[in-house]
């Protein structure tokens, strides 16, 4: 058998897509089967598998922040690369006083 494999991936969610994705990558020919309308409508779409550091600072847990700084920048990525995901980056602020000091 010769040329690329030929790997069917069932289901659009994340990890379908996420696993179709990366055997694309690897230069699998794939092939995604969703059963809805739309990739990402079932589990994934009620999920509250969202990204953002709004809602920790980095003093509460460095490695954590770390890692979801380096996810956005990972979502910028695929963004420039696949073109168009559907995504909303919002921001904000989180207020606190001068005497704010880190956990430990």
């Amino acid at each position: 058998m010769g040329g690329r494999q030929r790997i069917t991936v069932g289901g659009g969610g994340v990890i379908g897509a996420s696993v179709a994705y990366h055997l694309a990558r690897a230069g699998a020919r794939v092939t995604l089967l969703e059963r809805l309308p739309q990739a990402g409508g079932g589990a994934t779409r009620w999920s509250y598998g969202w990204v953002g550091t709004g809602a920790g600072s980095p003093s509460k847990d460095p490695t954590a922040f770390a890692l979801q700084v380096r996810a956005l920048e990972d979502f910028r990525r695929l963004d420039g690369e696949l073109g168009g995901l559907p995504k909303a980056a919002r921001g904000a602020i989180v207020g606190g006083t001068r005497n704010m000091r880190p956990r430990r």
